[in-house]
């Protein structure tokens, strides 16, 4: 039995559209979840803004807390300021500002200055890792972000690889 070219078109239509769909609904499970931890890491800076303990040292009650670093008040604004920035590139869609969000290089670079300076001061680690929150919500949004741009690529890909038989 032969299928005609135009059962095959609808038959590969159909195959894409449901490979489609499944790689959105996917595609908003895992921006949900980044949106998630973001959102948690915003709270935690907020938090901290207003109660400057680290909220990591429930993890190893035996570790005094360190000495502040310098700027800390600055230093939590820039974190709470990246965690925002990661919400606009996350959901460009989603915001009615005209703010144009920094790209990925900038806020990893910007990221990088608290850890850096928690190292350079001799914090304990518990400290260095606190302030590594950030960088790490920003690889993971990059992350996310990669995943779906390759996806997205690869929907194109695919349909460009579509059959089209004019005329059958």
């Amino acid at each position: 039995m032969r299928i005609s070219h135009r059962t095959s078109n609808i038959c590969w239509s159909l195959k894409l559209l449901l490979l489609f769909r499944a790689f959105c609904e996917q595609r908003q499970s895992v921006l949900c979840r980044a949106w998630h931890i973001l959102i948690r890491a915003l709270a935690r800076h907020l938090i901290f803004l207003i109660n400057p303990t680290n909220p990591l040292l429930v993890f190893s009650p035996s570790a005094q807390p360190d000495t502040p670093i310098p700027l800390l008040i600055p230093l939590t604004l820039l974190a709470i300021l990246i965690h925002l920035d990661l919400g606009l590139l996350l959901y460009p869609s989603q915001s009615t500002l005209t703010i144009t969000p920094f790209s990925y290089l900038p806020l990893c670079c910007l990221s990088a200055v608290s850890p850096c300076m928690s190292i350079l001061l001799g914090r304990n680690w518990l400290t260095v890792a606190w302030w590594s929150v950030t960088g790490g919500v920003v690889w993971l949004a990059h992350s996310v972000q990669c995943w779906i741009d390759k996806g997205d690529r690869s929907i194109m890909e695919l349909e460009g690889m579509k059959y089209v038989a004019p005329g059958a």
